[in-house]
């Protein structure tokens, strides 16, 4: 099918998002290194990144997916002599799927839909997301929410739009904070921004 279904699981479609993630720090000046069991690992200006890459068609399995990746980056081996710093992409694209118009005037309404969405999930998952970021502090210093879905408009285009949301404990440093905002420097339009859950509630 030309637009498979996002709620459909699949090697293929999990492997598809690794190298999306990929691009993305590729295209924020990082080296990326494809030799290591971290599903991504990115190197840039001494700072070593690596990312685990986990996709959700239910709400029910955020909590087991981030757990997971959270497991798979401590198995990872130490690089001596660079900072590292630990991510955890999760995308949300079937969790939301029904929640976003297929069919808008505009490019950007497109772009507001998923936005919209993701946020709402957000909101919705954020005492968990918290819970989930705060047992992870050793390891992670927060976690990514993306999705892309197609939307069209109607001069009948497709649109491929993303969307992504980095959230990071209350509980984290300001120093780790500090090395987060850097680390993701350079990133895409796409990506709205770091926050502490703190920052939302005051939204």
């Amino acid at each position: 099918r030309d637009v498979p279904k996002v709620d459909e699981a699949g090697q293929s479609r999990d492997f598809v998002f690794e190298l999306l993630v990929a691009a993305r720090f590729h295209q924020a000046g990082y080296t990326i290194d494809f030799g290591q069991k971290t599903d991504v690992v990115a190197h840039r200006d001494g700072i070593t990144v690596r990312v685990e890459c986990k996709r959700i068609t239910s709400e029910k399995k955020l909590q087991e997916r981030v757990d997971k990746a959270a497991s798979q980056l401590a198995e990872a081996k130490a690089i001596d002599g660079e900072k590292v710093i630990g991510l955890i992409y999760v995308d949300v694209s079937g969790c939301i799927v029904e929640e976003v118009r297929v069919e808008v005037v505009t490019r950007q309404q497109a772009a507001d839909e998923l936005n919209k969405a993701l946020r709402t999930f957000l909101k919705k998952n954020m005492m968990e997301l918290e819970a989930l970021n705060t047992k992870h502090l050793d390891l992670s210093h927060g976690t990514c929410l993306t999705a892309t879905l197609p939307i069209w408009t109607h001069d009948f285009t497709m649109h491929a739009v993303s969307a992504t949301e980095v959230r990071a404990a209350e509980a984290l440093s300001d120093e780790k904070f500090d090395e987060l905002r850097r680390a993701l420097e350079g990133f895409d339009r796409n990506l709205k921004g770091i926050f502490n859950p703190k920052d939302v509630k005051e939204q």
